[in-house]
């Protein structure tokens, strides 16, 4: 999930990543409580608004007829129509203002005191593990500034 063509971070046409594509969701049945999962899930307390547009996006439509309780940690809990059926055109993406700022949470588990320890980090509702593939001092420094 990513917000796209927005003037901030916190702002833009709602974009998600579907079998390893970019594509957009139809504004049909979208809601305020739809927004709310959407800027949940990147990390946001709450949303401004769900109905701006912030242009045409490209690639496939990924999602239509979207609902959503609110309470939702991921948009593919709510319900909708299958992925990449829908009757819309790309005019009708939809975008969302979250407010806030996004919040990255991470801890360290599992080492003889909170200063050390596996990385994890909170995602999605849930807390997973970090792939040590790449992973350099730069990144350690890094999360030991914010853990």
């Amino acid at each position: 999930m990513r917000l796209a063509d927005g003037a901030s971070a916190n702002e833009g046409r709602v974009e998600v990543n579907y079998q390893g594509s970019w594509g957009t969701i139809c504004n049909d049945s979208w809601d305020i409580k739809d927004a709310t999962v959407v800027c949940r899930m990147l990390g946001y307390p709450g949303v401004s608004s769900a109905m701006v547009s912030f242009g045409e996006g490209t690639g496939n439509i990924i999602l239509d007829n979207v609902g959503c309780e609110g309470s939702e940690t991921h948009i593919a809990q709510c319900t909708h129509g299958s992925y990449e059926i829908h009757n819309c055109e790309h005019s009708e993406d939809v975008g969302v203002i979250c407010i806030g700022v996004a919040e990255l949470k991470v801890r360290l588990v599992g080492g003889p005191d909170e200063s050390q320890g596996r990385v994890e980090l909170f995602y999605f509702g849930s807390w997973g593990t970090v792939c040590s593939y790449g992973w350099t001092s730069y990144d350690s420094e890094v999360v030991c500034r914010i853990a």
